[in-house]
């Protein structure tokens, strides 16, 4: 299974979760994380909190969420807080995406 989070800046929770499924997932399913305005960087606090439960998240960096992102995931996990979104739709699923992602 592919899943995506997405969020704005894909610097706080967007990262922890892509690592938390990845590290609980064992190989097992694929994750990403994306932002629909990526941040320069990842919080440090994340990076700390991460670094508490043996992630090294230090060489990370966010990604702006981009359409074959989208495509990729069969699970979109939105971790939006009051922001506007779009539907795109395939025959196969249903997408939220945020309006800040400029599609």
């Amino acid at each position: 299974m592919n899943v995506l989070f997405a969020c704005v800046h894909n610097a706080g929770r967007s990262q922890m979760a892509e690592a938390l499924f990845r590290l609980l997932a064992g190989g097992a399913h694929e994750a990403r994380s994306a932002g629909s305005v990526p941040a320069e960087h990842i919080h440090p606090e994340v990076v700390g909190a991460m670094r508490e439960l043996g992630v090294d998240l230090s060489e990370r960096t966010p990604h702006r969420l981009e359409r074959t992102d989208a495509e990729w995931a069969e699970v979109v996990a939105r971790q939006l807080e009051r922001t506007e979104v779009t539907v795109w739709e395939t025959e196969e699923q249903k997408v939220w995406v945020p309006e800040t992602a400029g599609w």
